[in-house]
């Protein structure tokens, strides 16, 4: 296989690929938008005008995006020092349900992405989730990602390839996206206390991944600000200049360190050594002034013992014996139920009652606005859960596992969280429920089926709880006081009463309460307030009007729940959330008044970057990054932004201009190799060399994929040209290939004129096809397609007279396949790094051709099924089968893997016999009709066939203890398998052969041609990424498991990862 043609069908594998999860298009969108100076507001859910008039007006989401991010601009440009030179597209999704459906990302959104800013064309995209604070700040926070990219990479990921850019760092990108969005605060605070005091050691710059990329990269920006900006601290300017001239280090810098020492006169090392110095100064103080949790309560789990690393949300079931909470034990989000006497139980005691993310009914489970509710009589829950782009309820018996759907035929309700059951009437149901601009509380009667709206505004509603009484619904909300018409900056408590309808405030505070519940009567409940700028439990008797709080702990609690005088909680500890129980003594302790506030709250500093206005623009240009070309003039121009021309972006009335979304293709990514050389195969005397590109719409639901050699010749060279339809339910897809090859038939000798001279065939394989996929679910989905392919073959000479060294070329062959394949695909699988590691995947394929110029028909089966170990080892079984039948059927193939270096001289040998033949009918079913069946690792490509086969893989798959390693610092993390490798081929004609006998275990040959009986291969073998691209290197032995003869060790390098 030619490097090119190996090249192109990576980059276009995506597209045909045998498994993944999809991308469900529940809805039709109808896209329109609204320009503002610097963006492009997309939305859908158009607001219409009077109802006499076509007009069509912004919906409060994008308006809301279009006036907000022009207050990003000019924080983030002030601070990072850069105006925008390309406008920013901000897609805008009005739930995260819709948002799972974009088409922008090649990727399903799972709940914890709040938003996403992609580097083909900078495109911001964001779902309104309920909470207009979270929704503010995800917009900044993405906008950041939009500013850097603009700045840095100028726009385009294919400028990220520049070895003259500096590539950011996961922590510096996402650090100061958090810092420039929202100021420092309780969560990020929690995060970095429970580091300093909790952890082993603090971690290095480039440990900072994940989760701790947001909260470390944050508290080393804050730390920056607060520590190394003598500028700003000396008073010298009225906000900090420190962020922006470290972006204009980076922006004229071969790489970080020497920015960092441009700007900061510090390196990386010096950076990460002061920021933990900063850490210990600020926090190790405060040990003696909190308690551990290990003080206040006593764990409810053994964790030394119990996978899990996020178990939050307990819930207590009215009986007392049960709670029920969220766990990711074993790497799942799953519902288990525990004893509620359980103190440091093992994993034996704890019931899993479903998982999530696994199956068709519980996709997502809700994490970050958890929320389980157990029924009066105590023997069943009910949660919210995302299924098929929707949310709904779901009510689930403990001890049979029944589960009872609830939906709602409401196209207003895009989310549902947090439902809660009533504990007088078991018929009644609360819950907290998202239009496209607003939470409120909903009612719901399981019994007449009758859904009530309770409030009606533009206030978060969260953290729903019943009163004892069944009459009054306790929540959070940034209503703020009665009257107030814009979002308060923090969160109080309420209660909302069924028979009047009304609103009471029970806290007015300049702090947050959270999660309230009320115990032992009406008038005592007990929340979480970040009074001292910690989370705490406090209890307040509302009738009295008083409040307490009465745990001081380091890090924070997250949930609580409790009945009488047992409380229970889930909390950080050591980067672990547990559920604990607090000792009773604790309701009736009255804390010192004079508790010290943690210390980030005592100095908390909030910048106002637009203060600089823009100081930064009379600063020296180093242009070594830029292309200097006339047609990239105004790409690159240095003046700000202009204004849209021609058109205005308000109407005279003051509201945004609403246009109708057009589709309009630009270019994502163009990526050319070049190189010179000689190919004798294909007689290209110069250069050649490789050219992808891609293409797309600004909301991702037309993509055109482009790959073709670069010395272009219409008969020997490789392109293909694909087309992806994605806005609709089914998925549509359009190609077109042609693969030119060629062969010698005779060795090079000397003509009569002294010419060197060569025979070839010349083969052309040119296939145009349709595509048609209808997901059924994130999980599953039906396949079809049809291919048209036609086969021209030639009859060459070579001569070394000619020019480009063809003396003659007659076409001696043309042929015609029409196939025809349907395909079910189910895949739930959870991955690590390169391979899956839990879940089951598998397909059914049919392929026939429907005409009746050929007779074929194939059937194959390919399961797999994963299973976790421990410490991150996992197993993988996997069974292929395969049938085929018809006059003219084609044998199914197993063997090795196509690979581009191979220890195993033979390792083609038996691909290249195939064009010995001089049936090119043959050829051409067999290019475009068989299957090759693998891996068999260690033997040749296709080394068995027969109208039948089976492969069995085991693979032990596990990280090796080694991440950063001089020697291979380009690697990275490595991974690792063990497997063995087991097929047979037989023909219809046949049995299957005997598995025990020695004439079954013959090794195929040129000579023997041993096509049919058992073969088996084991060994082992690292998996990598290098250079951007996923490596395997395999290392395997042949073996004969009756004669006990094993072969050399043999190795193979492919690119690709493990399925």
């Amino acid at each position: 296989m030619k490097f090119t043609k190996y090249i192109i069908l990576i980059f276009i594998i995506p597209i045909y690929s045998q498994f993944g999860k999809n991308i469900v298009q529940y809805k039709s969108f109808d896209w329109h938008y609204i320009q503002s100076k610097y963006f492009d507001v997309y939305f859908y859910d158009s607001n219409k005008g009077s109802e006499d008039s076509s007009e069509l007006l912004v919906n409060s989401n994008a308006e809301f995006v279009a006036n907000e991010s022009l207050k990003a601009y000019d924080i983030i440009s002030n601070a990072i020092g850069w105006k925008l030179k390309n406008r920013v597209p901000i897609i805008v999704y009005n739930s995260h349900n819709d948002f799972q459906q974009t088409n922008i990302i090649d990727m399903y959104m799972p709940e914890g992405v709040g938003g996403v800013t992609e580097l083909y064309k900078n495109r911001v995209v964001i779902p309104y989730d309920g909470n207009h604070t979270q929704f503010k700040n995800v917009l900044h926070h993405e906008l950041v990602h939009a500013f850097i990219n603009d700045y840095i990479y100028k726009g385009s990921i294919k400028n990220m390839q520049n070895e003259d850019v500096v590539l950011i760092p996961l922590w510096m990108n996402e650090g100061l996206a958090e810092f420039l969005s929202s100021p420092w605060n309780t969560e990020s605070d929690m995060w970095i206390r429970d580091l300093v005091i909790n952890g082993d050691k603090l971690p290095a710059l480039n440990e900072l991944n994940g989760f701790l990329a947001y909260r470390g990269g944050q508290s080393i920006w804050k730390y920056i600000v607060e520590k190394l900006d003598t500028t700003y601290n000396s008073q010298q300017t009225k906000a900090p200049i420190i962020i922006a001239e470290i972006f204009s280090a980076i922006a004229t810098s071969s790489d970080l360190n020497s920015a960092l020492e441009k700007s900061l006169n510090i390196n990386l090392e010096d950076l990460e050594s002061g920021w933990h110095k900063y850490l210990k100064e600020e926090y190790w103080p405060d040990i003696n002034n909190r308690s551990y949790i290990d003080d206040i309560a006593t764990s409810v789990i053994d964790y030394s013992k119990v996978n899990s690393t996020y178990d939050i949300a307990p819930s207590i079931s009215p009986d007392g014996q049960k709670i029920a909470y969220y766990s990711n034990q074993d790497g799942l989000m799953s519902i288990c139920i525990i004893s509620s006497d359980c103190e440091k139980c093992e994993k034996k005691s704890i019931k899993p009652l479903l998982k999530g993310g696994m199956s068709i009914e519980f996709e997502e489970l809700h994490i970050l606005k958890p929320g389980i509710s157990w029924s009066k009589n105590s023997d069943s829950i009910i949660l919210s859960s995302s299924s098929k782009g929707v949310d709904v309820l779901y009510i689930i018996d403990i001890n049979t596992k029944k589960k009872r759907k609830i939906t709602f035929d409401n196209p207003s309700l895009n989310a549902i969280s947090q439902p809660i059951w009533n504990p007088i009437n078991n018929e009644m149901i609360a819950f907290v429920g998202s239009s496209k601009a607003q939470s409120d509380i909903y009612l719901y009667n399981l019994k007449s089926d009758k859904l009530t709206q309770l409030t009606d505004d533009i206030f978060t509603v969260k953290e729903i709880s019943w009163l004892a009484d069944g009459q009054n619904i306790l929540f959070s909300s940034d209503r703020g006081v009665e009257g107030n018409m814009a979002w308060s900056d923090q969160y109080d408590l309420y209660t909302f009463n069924l028979t009047s309808d009304s609103i009471i405030q029970l806290t007015d505070s300049n702090h947050n309460e959270h999660y309230p519940i009320s115990i032992y009567s009406d008038s005592l409940i007990v929340y979480i307030s970040d009074q001292n700028g910690i989370n705490n439990i406090h209890v307040m008797d509302y009738q009295k009007k008083t409040h307490q709080m009465i745990t001081n702990v380091f890090t924070g609690i997250s949930h609580i729940t409790g009945q009488n005088n047992n409380i229970y909680f889930s909390s950080l500890n050591n980067r672990k959330f547990e559920i604990a129980k607090l000792d009773s003594s604790y309701l009736a302790i009255e804390l010192d008044s004079s508790i010290i506030d943690a210390q980030w709250k005592s100095n908390q500093a909030v910048y106002d970057f637009t203060l600089l206005n823009n100081t930064f623009d009379q600063k020296q240009i180093n242009y070594r990054n830029y292309i200097f070309d006339k047609t990239l003039i105004n790409q690159n121009s240095f003046s700000e932004t202009q204004d849209i021309a021609s058109s205005a972006i308000k109407d005279s009335t003051g509201n945004y201009i609403v246009q109708k979304y057009k589709t309009k293709f630009s270019l994502d990514v163009g990526q050319l190799s070049v190189g010179v050389g000689l190919n004798t195969n294909n007689n290209n005397y110069s250069q050649n060399g490789l050219g992808v590109f891609q293409f797309s719409d600004v909301l991702g639901d037309h993509k055109i994929y482009l790959g073709t050699e670069l010395n272009v010749n219409f008969k020997r060279s490789d392109y293909a040209l694909v087309y992806r339809y994605l806005p609709k339910l089914i998925d549509w897809t359009a190609l077109f290939s042609h693969d030119g090859f060629s062969v010698r038939t005779s060795a090079p000798y000397v003509d009569d004129n002294n010419n060197i001279v060569e025979e070839q065939i010349l083969y052309q394989n040119i296939a145009i096809g349709v595509d048609a996929t209808r997901p059924l679910s994130r999980f599953n989905r039906f396949e079809f397609n049809v291919n048209h392919y036609l086969m021209l073959v030639h009859d060459e000479i070579i001569s070394s007279s000619s020019y480009g060294g063809i003396e003659s070329s007659e076409q001696i062959y043309s042929g015609n396949l029409t196939t025809l394949s349907g395909r079910y695909v189910w895949d739930n699988t959870r991955w690590f790094y390169t391979y899956p590691i839990n879940g089951s995947r598998f397909y059914l394929k049919y392929k026939t051709a429907p005409t009746s110029a050929y007779d074929l028909n194939l059937l194959t089966l390919d399961g797999r099924l994963y299973k976790p170990l421990f410490n991150g080892i996992s197993i993988l079984f996997r069974n292929v089968l395969g049938h085929t039948w018809g006059n003219n059927r084609k044998a199914l193939y197993i063997g090795a893997e196509p690979s581009f270096y191979s220890s195993n001289p033979n390792i083609s040998e038996f691909y290249s016999n195939e064009f010995q033949s001089d049936d090119n009918d043959n050829l051409l079913t067999f290019f475009n009709f068989t299957e090759n069946i693998t891996p068999v690792r260690g033997v040749p490509f296709m080394y068995k066939y027969g109208d039948n086969v089976a492969l069995f893989n085991l693979e032990l798959r596990a990280p090796f203890l080694l991440y950063y390693f001089p020697a291979i610092k380009w690697v990275g993390q490595i991974n690792g398998i063990i497997f063995a490798d087991i097929g047979v081929a037989w023909d219809n004609n046949q049995p299957l052969p005997d598995i025990t006998k020695k004439s079954n275990w013959i090794e195929r040959t040129t000579e023997n041609e041993q096509n049919n009986g058992w073969v088996m291969s084991y060994g082992w073998g690292p998996r990598f990424i290098f250079l951007g691209m996923p490596f395997k290197l395999n290392y395997a032995w042949q073996y004969n498991p009756i004669t006990k003869k094993k072969s050399d060790r043999r190795y193979e390098i492919t690119i690709g990862i493990d399925l």
